[in-house]
Parts: C-alpha cells; structure tokens; sequence
C-alpha cells in the first residue's frame, strides 16, 4: 500500500500489467472482476490520475476496510465460540439462522453476530439433529 499511496499511477500501471499478464487463466468471477476494474478506469479522469502523493481522503476506504475479513469464521471456529457443534453450526448456515456464505464446501461465517444459542429465534441445544 505505501508504493500505491506515494506513487499511484506508476503503482497502478504495474498492477494491471501483473493482472493482464494471467488474464488468459481468468475464469468468469475474474473476468467479472477484471469488467469492474474496467468501469472503474472509464471513470476516473486521466488527468487526475498521477503519480502526486494520495491524502488520507482517498486512502480513508482502504484504513476502514483494512481488517475486514479478521471477523470472518469457519464453522470449526464459530462452533469454539459459541460452544455448539460444528456440525450444528453449518445446519444453522444452510437454514439461514447465521449470516453465512458458503464458499465451495466451506462456510464463511460472519463472527459479529450474537451467539445463535442466546439470539432467542428458537430453542438451541447445540446437537447435530436440527
């Protein structure tokens, strides 16, 4: 980040090139983001776009988004938390009763929210039979 926030149009130019170099592995999800990448750059001006060290007001969104994903959870973790099943946590996952993703056969778990066992929706006794 520091080579991006002293120099960011030489910073920038070196990340495309990186990216642009494995574009031909790309599959959908990074095509969808190399398309949103591409949208972003139509609208940016090339004027303002130089290599003038960036000011806290345009580094602000990277400094609050830093740590986004320590807050993230595997169900392994979450059942630690919590003090329930694993196995119980991913019930809770695939019924929707815990903000969760699944990513491939890994549930991705929103670690900031209360305990289900205490959220009060129903009786929770923490087995495998949900």
């Amino acid at each position: 980040m520091a080579r991006y926030q002293k120099a960011p149009a030489k910073a920038f130019a070196k990340i495309h090139a990186a990216l642009m170099e494995h574009a031909y592995k790309f599959g959908p999800d990074e095509l969808a983001l190399l398309d949103m990448f591409g949208e972003i750059l139509a609208d940016m001006s090339p004027e303002d776009f130089t290599d003038a060290p960036l000011t806290g007001q345009y580094l602000h969104a990277y400094y609050t988004q830093n740590n986004l994903l320590d807050n993230v959870l595997s169900a392994e973790e979450a059942a630690e938390r919590w003090g329930l099943s694993p196995g119980y946590i991913k019930n809770l996952c695939a019924r929707g009763k815990v903000k969760a993703k699944k990513l491939g056969k890994t549930w991705a778990i929103d670690g900031t929210q209360p305990n289900p066992r205490t959220s009060g929706d129903e009786q929770m006794d923490g087995t495998d039979n949900a």
